[in-house]
């Protein structure tokens, strides 16, 4: 088994966007078709790693979230692909299409019969009003105008070292995070929480079923296993929100995520993962809240609710989260 290990993606250009809902135009996010963050068309080949929770060679984790044992985060760029995920992958590796999402056993529709596991972008999305999970949320959707139910879902993209925009290079692994696939959890002793009460979340990948597009056939031989939920229960999953911390802000301007524009309409996420059994627990991206018009239908169209960076309880609304850590493997 290869041990997961967290790779630092600080950049404007390496933020995945995790507009997952299974809808063709909910939210579409755009990509570079290479395996990294530039835009040559070429890979970088610079993610150097061990079998602990950072990048070093010390077999120690670091007490930050970059590869260094600095205690602060550096603006390095390890060769993280951008990855659209709004659920539904065209051919050609775009969001935007219709595609059918496997549930169960993968089809084998996608791959070439080999896969060299490169990173892997662990995506959610959520609908909460009171600071409890919302199971009735709708969206209209804009190409048919049709109603349609919102699921929250927590996503693994698990994309090959040589991946170029093509399902035959990525498979992702969707749960829906609703039922006993999700519960709560204690993020309190973690010295990083600085979340809301109530908003930390254990995602049950052993209960959910999992649901497969692309190449999961061929990544699951990789890693050993008939399927990629067998690999993917053999670690612990949680995630949280909360407000916007002054020092998560300030690192990610330092070290230039692209901010512009976002004003106080962003908060904090948080993950909680297991780096081949050792508890890990790291800031890892932010969200917006787009609310609700009426009842629980979400509005997109009036943009961002204004004042969640700020913000001591949470918003109600649809929850679409930015991620700018990616995960990789001990070769």
């Amino acid at each position: 088994m290869r041990f997961l290990l967290l790779l630092v993606g600080f950049s404007s250009a390496c933020v995945v966007d995790g507009k997952d809902s299974d809808s063709p135009d909910f939210f579409d996010a755009d990509a570079d078709a290479d395996a990294d963050a530039d835009d040559t068309g070429e890979a970088d080949a610079d993610a150097d790693a061990d079998a602990d929770a950072d990048a070093d060679d010390t077999g120690e984790a670091d007490a930050d979230a970059d590869s260094d044992d600095t205690g602060d985060a550096d603006a390095d760029d390890t060769g993280m692909p951008m990855v659209d995920d709004t659920g539904a992958t065209t051919a050609d590796g775009d969001d935007t299409g219709g595609a059918v999402v496997d549930t169960g056993d993968p089809d084998g529709e996608y791959g070439d019969g080999a896969f060299d596991p490169g990173t892997v972008y662990v995506i959610w999305n959520g609908a909460y009003m009171g600071g409890e999970a919302v199971t009735t949320a709708t969206y209209t959707d804009s190409t048919t105008g049709e109603e349609v139910d919102f699921i929250p879902q927590f996503t693994f993209a698990f994309a090959d070292a040589a991946y170029d925009g093509s399902l035959d290079d990525i498979c992702y692994v969707r749960y829906d995070m609703v039922d006993d696939g999700v519960e709560t959890a204690d993020f309190s002793g973690y010295a990083d929480w600085s979340g809301y009460d109530g908003m930390s979340f254990r995602a049950r990948t052993d209960i959910a079923e999992a649901r497969y597009e692309g190449a999961c056939s061929d990544a699951a031989a990789a890693f050993g296993f008939t399927k990629m939920d067998d690999y993917v229960d053999s670690y612990t999953w949680g995630y949280g929100w909360g407000p916007m911390t002054d020092a998560w802000m300030t690192g990610m301007l330092d070290v230039g995520v692209d901010l512009d524009g976002t004003g106080d309409t962003i908060g904090t996420t948080y993950l909680e993962w297991d780096a081949g059994g050792v508890p890990a627990f790291n800031l890892w991206g932010y969200f917006k809240v787009y609310g609700f018009d009426e009842g629980t239908h979400i509005d997109i169209e009036s943009g961002p609710l204004v004042g969640v960076s700020d913000s001591a309880a949470p918003f109600d609304g649809y929850y679409e989260t930015t991620t700018v850590y990616v995960l990789s493997f001990a070769k």
